[in-house]
């Protein structure tokens, strides 16, 4: 690969040996692929050095000197015209982990080795390749958008941040009874709001979900399952939920729901 079409990189890592991890072996096995243009160990130091360097791809630990939302704060403050490989580590939660790649965003998971970077460089070196098509780099920065929305503050399972227009809620998992879907959007049943227009299709929170006891029952609708008051087979199978509204359970989805149901009542005794 000539020097001109080269991914111009930066590191951010706080952990000196992760750092030195990374570079050595972004230079030494895959320098036709990347040059490495400057590395970082902070938020403000990250920051500065990406709107020097302009990079194409990013190398980002998320959770930075104990800062879970570090890659966050870091993001929120330049301009998102790169591409990002995040750095996860044990201290990521699945729930971070699952976002990443539901949203398509290439991740390596630490102790790295040199095979991990094989694939993401490749999908990266791609991208680069059709960036100039602005439909492509739109539609990445709209997932990367999307993906940072939800993560923002949902640093444990207790609380979880959904992108609305102009920013983000937070919100418990057991105070939303259902969620149904609403084209691109998402529309959110909350036992203690108003319902809310959320950013994102219906599938993308059924995946996100469902480690909340969340499951579809619907070719339109998840459900809590915390928020069933009834449920009764006949009519093929319909469910009361906490605030009264009546769902009906579609014919693909009865065994899914039916084997979730049975969990979630085995949880309970």
């Amino acid at each position: 690969m000539g020097q001109d079409n080269k991914l111009r990189a930066v590191i951010i890592e706080d952990e000196p040996k992760d750092r030195e991890v990374l570079n050595r072996i972004l230079t030494d096995y895959y320098s036709d692929t990347v040059e490495v243009c400057g590395i970082a160990d902070d938020i403000d130091e990250a920051v500065k050095l990406i709107n020097r360097i302009k990079p194409d791809l990013v190398f980002l630990d998320i959770v930075l000197h104990g800062n879970r939302n570090g890659a966050f704060n870091i993001l929120d403050r330049v301009h998102r015209s790169f591409q990002i490989i995040f750095i996860t580590g044990q201290s990521c939660s699945d729930y971070y982990i699952k976002a990443l790649r539901l949203n398509c965003i290439d991740y390596i998971s630490k102790p790295t080795s040199i095979d991990d970077f094989k694939e993401p460089l490749d999908k990266a070196v791609d991208i680069k390749s059709r960036i100039d098509k602005e439909s492509e780099m739109s539609e990445y920065i709209q997932r990367l958008e999307l993906m940072i929305d939800i993560l923002k503050n949902s640093s444990s399972n207790k609380h979880i941040a959904l992108p609305v227009e102009y920013g983000q809620i937070i919100v418990t998992p057991s105070d939303i009874i259902q969620c149904k879907s609403s084209g691109n959007y998402t529309e959110f049943h909350f036992s203690n709001q108003p319902k809310r227009l959320i950013n994102g299709n219906l599938k993308h929170y059924e995946e996100l979900m469902a480690d909340y006891g969340f499951v579809r029952v619907h070719k339109q609708v998840v459900i809590n399952l915390k928020h069933i008051t009834e449920y009764s087979r006949k009519e093929g199978g319909k469910l009361l939920l906490t605030d009264s509204s009546v769902v009906y359970i579609g014919e693909s989805w009865k065994e899914r729901f039916a084997k979730a149901y049975d969990n979630f009542i085995c949880s309970m005794v």
